[in-house]
């Protein structure tokens, strides 16, 4: 959705303008492991939680998603947002 809209200038907040390290560090944590696992410890020496146990495979799905959107915005497909007509009982 974040693509779409960026595209469709619906999106407010400057992204374009944050630092690009950040990205790329996590995207080296992420396929590093062993500084999600540093995290993870920390964290869970910090607060104990089970939560931390999903730390890294929610990192990986992030990088994932953000990915194959990025890859597909790159080689031109298109961006449409999530229908999200059914996401509601009523």
């Amino acid at each position: 959705d974040f693509l779409y809209f960026a595209q469709e200038k619906q999106r407010t907040y400057p992204w374009d303008r944050q630092k690009r390290s950040g990205i790329v560090l996590f995207c080296l944590s992420t396929v590093l492991i062993v500084p999600l696992l540093i995290q993870m410890a920390r964290g869970f020496a910090r607060k104990p939680d089970r939560a931390w146990l999903y730390h890294i495979p929610v990192c990986w799905i992030t990088l994932w998603m953000y990915g194959w959107a990025t890859l597909g915005k790159a080689v031109g497909i298109k961006q449409a947002p999530v229908k999200r007509d059914a996401w509601q009982k009523e």
